[in-house]
């Protein structure tokens, strides 16, 4: 499970530089997001993330944080698919009205919480 975390914060750290460096493609990820039920796919791969990190976290240097960010997950994969497609598609097209430095700076955000991860893993 440690390697699987692993992997996840990587590709966090990843997909963040990549809106970082080109925030277009904050608005690709959203529109691929937006279509059809896919939001509901993004419901489990958090609840299936989130369960990876509660597993992971006793095995990982900085416990405490990596339970607290799988938790965290958890609750984002919940409330998808409380809020349902019809309440999270208007928050998607919100985004897409913020300039390109506000998608640049929540890349960076990514960039930092996927370097968590590998830190505290």
């Amino acid at each position: 499970m440690v390697l699987l975390a692993r992997c996840i914060g990587a590709v966090i750290m990843g997909m963040g530089l990549t809106i970082a460096i080109n925030p277009a493609m904050f608005k690709a990820m959203l529109n691929f997001w937006k279509t059809g039920n896919r939001v509901y796919v993004a419901g489990v791969m958090r609840l299936i993330f989130g369960a990876i990190f509660l597993m992971a976290a006793p095995h990982c240097r900085l416990s405490g944080v990596v339970t607290i960010l799988g938790i965290l997950v958890i609750i984002g994969g919940i409330m998808i698919f409380v809020i349902g497609p019809k309440r999270i598609l208007p928050i998607f097209a919100w985004w897409e009205t913020k300039p390109p430095m506000v998608m640049r700076f929540m890349g960076l955000v990514a960039v930092s919480i996927g370097a968590l991860v590998l830190y505290s893993i």
